[in-house]
């Protein structure tokens, strides 16, 4: 048995596998201690052969994360890095390490899903949305604030706005918290489609698209290009390189 972990800056993704099983959760990390959290995700008491973590969050945080998983179980942990290439994706950023590792690894579960053209979404706290060529080329991507930050900024950087849930279905909206809902849903959906159509104008028409994150299924519905659902795509991706020992 395999424990995977995605540690992102607000949920922590898990995965439990072995040759016959596969089962995924995410909790919100928030004020919540790591101890706490690897009890409620290892409710079923499996007891991991190998760990492997992709973190983006800050490095103390990264560090507590591996004192207490350290201190649960005596499997050795695997850190994924950005590299400059690992299993037929090659990085081109300018200093391949900078990239986070939550983007390696779904750039490299996108490669073993296709060897076509493809563009990475995530909608997490930030969203990527990244392109890689034929060739399995990373050839860069962009990153944009979340819904959660976008209506935040709002709230915090005006003086009738606040954070209240409101409707987000329509752009007719006639509320303030229906308004922000609205806007900020449709403005990031409307820049997540304009940016892939430049992603497809670089490395192909004939790209496909793949979407993961937290926020992943409110922005689908109003994408105007196909696009599949992949929940699981950074996990994956933390599953081929550690498979592959690197």
């Amino acid at each position: 048995m395999r424990l995977l972990i995605d540690l992102g800056n607000s949920r922590l993704k898990w995965a439990w596998y072995d040759r016959d099983r596969w089962q995924s959760g995410a909790a919100d990390v928030g004020s919540a201690s790591f101890d706490n959290l690897l009890g409620a995700l290892n409710a079923s008491g499996d007891i991991p052969e190998q760990i492997a973590v992709a973190s983006v969050a800050d490095q103390g945080r990264m560090t507590a994360l591996k004192k207490a998983l350290t201190a649960r179980w005596s499997a050795p942990v695997l850190e994924i890095r950005s590299v400059p290439a690992q299993l037929g994706v090659s990085n081109r950023y300018r200093d391949p390490a900078q990239l986070g590792a939550d983007r390696w690894a779904a750039l490299i579960a996108a490669r073993q899903e296709t060897t076509k053209p493809v563009c990475v979404i995530s909608c997490g706290t930030a969203v990527t949305i990244d392109a890689m060529n034929e060739d399995g080329e990373f050839v860069g991507g962009v990153i944009l604030p979340g819904l959660d930050l976008m209506r935040r900024s709002l709230a915090e950087g005006t003086a009738a706005i606040a954070m209240r849930e409101g409707d987000d279905s329509s752009c007719q909206a006639l509320s303030t918290e229906d308004a922000v809902m609205s806007g900020t849903r449709f403005a990031l959906a409307g820049a997540v489609t304009r940016i892939a159509a430049e992603h497809r104008r670089v490395v192909g028409t004939d790209m496909s698209s793949l979407i993961t994150g937290g926020s992943a299924g409110v922005i689908l519905p109003l994408l105007d290009f196909p696009v599949i659902h992949k929940p699981d795509l950074v996990l994956f991706g933390i599953r081929a390189i550690s498979e592959a020992g690197q």
